[in-house]
Formats: C-alpha cells, structure tokens, sequence
C-alpha cells in the first residue's frame, strides 16, 4: 500500500508498532468483529489516529466466504478506508475477487495436514493449526515451515480425544500473499476514487454508495435485477447524484421472465 500511496497520492505512510488490530475482530474468530468491514476499518484508522496524533489514516478490512455473485466460488472482498479527521472526509477504495488462498478442514494425521496445507500455498502461505474450528485453545498462528508446521499437528493430534485436528490458512495479510495482491487492487481502486471530485463542494472522493437495480432486459423490456444506475455520494457535503450506466438493456440471461 505504501508505495503506491506515495507515488499517486504524495502520503508518506508508516505502520504503528503498537497498534494492537486484534481487538476489532480476528479471522480465527476468538475476538468476533462487531459491525460491518468499513466499521471496522474506521475504528482501526481512529484507533491509529488516536495513538499518533496524526489528522490522516489508512486501515484496511477483509473478509472471506461465498462469493456474493458467483455460486459455491470462494470469494475475498478488501477495503481500504482513508480516513481525513481535518477535512472530515471518509473515502473507500474496495475489491472483490475468486483469485483466493484459503483452506480449511479437518485432519487425523500429518500426511493429510500436509497435503492441505499444500494445498493452500504452504509454505509461502502460512496456516493455523487448532484442536477444532471453535477451539482457541493451544492454537498456533502463522506456520509458514514444515518442520514446525509438522510439529504442530502431532502435538496436537496427541491432545485431541478423536485424535484430529483443525488446520486453516492464516488469512492475516502478512501471512497470505495472495490477499496482499488482493489488498493492493483496492488500494488502486481507492486512489481511482479520489481522482472523483464532488460537483458542489469539490472534495476528493465522489464515490459510487449504491447500484439503482432496472435495467431492462434486451428482450421483453423488463426491469431486471441488473443495475440501470449507480449512486453517488460525497462525504464531506453529502451531496447525492445519480448516474445510468452506458448500457440501455440487460443480457436476458439476468431477466426473471426470460430466464426464470
């Protein structure tokens, strides 16, 4: 994030040695995050602020589960929130993908452990190994070499009653390569959304908030669930407009009459 924030922007960003993100949500789940991804991300730039004193920060926020659009594909959504406490200006760059490392599953022995991991980008991707899916205890963070990752599973796999353990990718951004590219997308979204001024006040950041579903289908007319327009907001004045798409119909593939 840094370099590009420097190169487009001219923001000079540095990390918080002390900034502890684990309190606003963890992805193995011992600490649940509370709100929404931007509620997090904001709390975790406020937080930052809070420790600096400095007036700008960046936090980000990622999630991983079903893709919303495509059916049984894994899918990571980032956001990258800047966060300006002087102007009060909220922008928020964002990316969904399927281009995704994230395994999990239950095993009964290290061979099966080690495939899964493998399976996972392992060692370059590192995992976490638990005594099961919702059990914190003993749980180990960040294998990202055989010998400890092996070491792991059999200690484990001693202390467990049926003999198994719980092994999933360590989703951390540092840990998985694969969410960084992911993290850097939405960084060069959010830099393509402060290249949009607001009409009225002319603040950066003039960003798309929602899509207007209507677009109608090529064939029989129809609103469909497809998007007509997009909403736009600034976050400074609140000013609102509405935008169509380029498009005058939608594929019939995505009408409910012609493709029900």
């Amino acid at each position: 994030m840094a370099p590009l924030l420097a190169s487009h922007l001219g923001i000079d960003a540095f990390t918080v040695s002390n900034l502890n993100t684990d309190q606003f949500g963890t992805f193995t789940r011992e600490i649940p995050r509370t709100g929404s991804m931007i509620d997090a991300a904001r709390a975790k730039a406020l937080h930052a602020i809070e420790q600096t004193g400095a007036d700008l920060a960046i936090a980000s926020e990622g999630y991983f589960g079903p893709h919303p659009d495509i059916p049984l594909a894994p899918g990571n959504l980032e956001i990258v929130l800047l966060l300006d406490q002087r102007h009060g200006v909220e922008i928020i760059g964002q990316k969904l993908t399927t281009h995704v490392r994230w395994v999990h599953g239950i095993v009964n022995n290290i061979e099966d452990g080690l495939r899964l991991a493998y399976k996972g980008g392992f060692p370059d991707h590192a995992m976490v190994v638990r005594r099961a899916e919702h059990d914190p205890g003993e749980m180990v963070k960040g294998l990202a070499d055989e010998q400890s990752f092996i070491e792991c599973v059999r200690r484990l796999l001693a202390r467990t009653p049926d003999h198994s353990v719980f092994i999933e990718s360590d989703l951390r951004a540092h840990c998985n390569p694969t969410r960084m590219e992911t993290i850097c997308q939405a960084t060069l979204n959010l830099i393509e959304v402060m290249g949009c001024f607001c009409p009225r006040c002319e603040t950066p950041g003039f960003q798309c908030i929602e899509a207007v579903a209507g677009l109608p289908c090529r064939w029989c007319g129809l609103p469909t669930a497809w998007p007509a327009a997009h909403r736009y907001r600034c976050s400074r004045c609140c000013h609102e407009s509405i935008k169509p798409v380029a498009e005058a119909f939608a594929d019939p593939g995505h009408c409910a009459f012609c493709n029900p």
